[in-house]
């Protein structure tokens, strides 16, 4: 037995449970999708799992809207950890930089798609509308390559971002930092922060948002770096700031918040892994039927995992 967090007897769990919002968001959205991302694709679980190879291989297809995201928190993360050392780079420089990982991203994919080899301790994202062959790859490119451009114009020219690259480009800064902590003896929480900083007598927490400004909630997952730097670094609530920065929307909100917000931030997590508990043992039996499909053509069409999906 044990006491929960909210000092309750309760029997003690044979097994942690990882949470993190990119996790859960997949199980929102599709618990099929869940099962092969979290389960099949995985050699260490769901061993009697018949697809397990292709799985895997599905599993580091990418598409264009995670890719440019990817793309444009790398140059960002280049730029301040440079800037840090000296090396400011210029619009330029990052633009041609971010054309050079897509064209790379762009002939791998296409190079796997025609089966060549092309071996490489850290491969580029493959885009999964290149390896199909979905989409007109010239109307690819300039899509991803303006919305990439976009994004990186405002980053550098936009005087609502300087504060962030000031702060991010000093020495003790995180940026692109793991966050992992244990929740309660059940609970772990993964997450990667964008960017972290000592700003007077407040720690500020930026994250880059790249598409448009998100009217739903999101606030759960910027939370949760709140409940790091407690835990991790001892600062109280007053000593944190939280910062959603829209690069596309040229846009900074921060997020207000109080003990309440922490209270049901730690609450949902909470309920969220109970729900993956629940579902953890079908999917360890690789019993994939134990988690519905979405149905969703938009949620489909993103799907890395189609090809096994619609068998």
């Amino acid at each position: 037995m044990q006491y929960d967090l909210f000092n309750r007897l309760v029997d003690a769990p044979q097994e942690k449970i990882a949470w993190s919002f990119s996790k859960i968001g997949t199980l929102r959205q599709c618990p099929r999708k869940y099962y092969y991302q979290y389960y099949g694709s995985k050699k260490r679980k769901a061993l009697n799992e018949g697809s397990k190879e292709t799985l895997i291989f599905l599993s580091k297809l990418s598409n264009k809207h995670l890719v440019s995201g990817s793309i444009i928190h790398t140059v960002i993360a280049t730029y301040l950890k440079k800037r840090r050392d000296g090396d400011e780079w210029d619009l330029n420089r990052l633009n041609g930089w971010s054309k050079k990982l897509l064209s790379e991203s762009i002939l791998f994919s296409e190079n796997l798609r025609d089966g060549i080899s092309d071996v490489r301790l850290y491969p580029p994202d493959v885009l999964k509308e290149v390896y199909y062959s979905k989409v007109e790859l010239s109307e690819l490119k300039e899509e991803i390559e303006t919305k990439i451009e976009n994004n990186l114009t405002n980053f550098y020219e936009s005087e609502k971002f300087d504060h962030l690259k000031s702060g991010a480009s000093k020495h003790g800064a995180l940026i692109e930092r793991r966050a992992s902590f244990s929740l309660d003896d059940s609970t772990k929480i993964d997450g990667q922060i964008d960017v972290a900083f000592k700003e007077n007598d407040k720690t500020i927490i930026a994250d880059w948002k790249t598409g448009k400004i998100e009217y739903q909630d999101t606030s759960l997952q910027l939370l949760t770096y709140a409940l790091w730097m407690i835990e991790k670094e001892g600062l109280s609530l007053d000593q944190i700031s939280i910062q959603k920065a829209y690069l596309q929307e040229d846009k900074v909100e921060e997020l207000e918040f109080s003990e309440k917000h922490l209270f049901r931030a730690r609450t949902r997590i909470l309920q969220d892994v109970e729900i993956m508990r629940g579902l953890h043992e079908f999917g360890n039996e690789a019993i994939s039927d134990a988690f519905t499909k979405c149905n969703q053509q938009k949620i489909c069409d993103l799907c890395p995992f189609q090809e096994v999906c619609q068998n």
